[in-house]
């Protein structure tokens, strides 16, 4: 069990503008006139490593040394420290609050923002990490990674490092000291890189496909590190994760020898579970920090793989709670995590590293075969039977409207891009030209009801 906890990195305001029905009705003689019209609040939290430490402090029941304000939120100007803004309503028939509109930042006109000067005197850094055998580190790219002077200092060759960067990739001082260990002073075994799988599609001539299959994104990103230069000090990483929204994760360990596991929701694709759920939030990957910092605090490094599953579920508990408001704060509903309880099933396996010049995926890589190997027909007969079968669960299922369910990769890639396709066009408000699909086979073969499905 880890006693001790170290947070530090990027901090921000973030600034709810709350929304809600006027206070009386227009004819109400007995109120202000301002209170006919639509009421509009607006609210500071405490965003960045202010959240994450709080996460963190939750998770694990334990304190955590992190970032402390010494002002109050409403008096740090936006040239003092990055704000964050944005609109909230209701979420349908409750009583919780989702983002409807993300309004942007705000932030210093030219210049590093004042809050990663050590000398600032609204947000103390803490900077000795002496006897933390956790430390979390949270770079968003706003300031804190070249802000040399804000570094943790003192750490132990033993401590467990959780480094959560996001794009730009591979830039910046913190970046370069923590690869270099006669600098930091970090084992680099110790190292666990949290990184998101969007972040590397914008890194440039990188290419890996989203939301066709989980095999399609998982040879893609295999054939991408180990081959694309861009890409190589992430390859040398000990320990990468990537995280694939809230429905999965890579696993990568690096270097000659490395081997890469994905962990994903059997009955969803990338995407899926936000597509379902009607509340947006800020702070999803701070929670999915915080869970995967709890495991390791139980369990060490040994507690990587279940903290990556633990932290997918945490960050749609937090998604399904959306925010809860009261007239002087905004918080997450479910910010306590009591409801991460294994409601949410991630499965594994390994990932091939095969993939030859121009191809990913020379041979077609299918979790269905690598799960059913030599015992297919016991399988095939006990489904038959039963209508079920163990061995399945944990095999992508991915179904199309209500009743349409395929097995097979290449039907789930088939069908994705189709319902890619029209969903793009939905989106479009003014489409140029109608959206045309023909679709061949014989009679009885299924055409119409499988358009049928994936239109719905």
């Amino acid at each position: 069990m880890i006693s001790k906890i170290f947070a530090t990195g990027d901090v921000a305001i973030d600034w709810f503008e709350v929304i809600s029905e006027p206070r009386v009705g227009p004819d109400s003689d007995d109120r202000e006139n301002w209170d006919r019209y639509t009421n509009i609040c607006r609210i500071p939290a405490p965003g960045g490593t202010l959240m994450l430490a709080e996460m963190i402090r939750n998770a694990t029941k334990q304190e955590v040394t992190g970032p402390r304000l010494v002002a109050k939120l409403e008096e740090i100007t936006p040239e003092q420290a990055i704000h964050s803004e944005v609109s909230l309503d209701r979420i349908d028939k409750t009583n919780n609050y989702t983002i409807v509109q993300n309004r942007g930042y705000s932030g210093p006109p030219i210049g590093i923002q004042q809050l990663c000067l050590k000398s600032n005197d609204f947000i103390k850094y803490p900077s000795d990490a002496s006897g933390a055998e956790l430390i979390v580190i949270d770079d968003t790219g706003n300031g804190f990674r070249n802000s040399v002077d804000l570094f943790p200092n003192n750490i132990s060759e033993k401590a467990i490092v959780i480094y959560k960067v996001h794009s730009p990739l591979m830039r910046g001082a913190l970046w370069r000291w923590m690869k270099d260990k006669s600098a930091s002073h970090i084992d680099p075994t110790k190292i666990i890189v949290v990184i998101n799988i969007d972040d590397i599609r914008r890194v440039s001539e990188v290419s890996i496909r989203s939301g066709l299959s989980w095999e399609s994104t998982a040879c893609d990103f295999i054939f991408q590190i180990r081959r694309q230069s861009r890409l190589a000090e992430l390859a040398d990483c000990s320990n990468l994760v990537v995280t694939i929204d809230t429905d999965g994760a890579i696993l990568y360990e690096g270097g000659e020898q490395g081997s890469c596991t994905l962990l994903y929701d059997a009955k969803r694709l990338e995407g899926g579970f936000r597509r379902e759920t009607s509340a947006k939030i800020m702070g999803m990957t701070q929670g999915f920090t915080a869970l995967l910092a709890s495991s390791l605090s139980d369990h060490g490094i040994e507690g990587l793989k279940e903290g990556v599953k633990q932290g997918l579920a945490g960050m749609r508990v937090l998604q399904q709670g959306g925010y809860e408001v009261s007239p002087t704060r905004v918080s997450l509903a479910n910010i306590s995590f009591e409801k991460v309880d294994g409601s949410f099933v991630y499965h594994e396996v390994k990932i091939p590293m095969r993939y030859d010049l121009n191809n990913p995926d020379p041979g077609y890589w299918q979790i269905l075969d690598q799960k059913t190997e030599n015992i297919a027909e016991n399988i095939a007969e006990n489904y038959l039977r039963t209508g079920k079968d163990k061995t399945l669960d944990s095999v992508p299922e991915i179904q199309f409207g209500k009743k349409l369910k395929t097995i097979d990769r290449m039907e789930i890639e088939s069908y994705s891009a189709i319902q890619r396709l029209i969903r793009e066009y939905l989106d479009n408000m003014k489409p140029e030209h109608p959206l045309c699909i023909a679709v061949f086979g014989a009679p009885g073969s299924g055409k119409s009801f499988t358009v049928d499905e994936i239109e719905k």
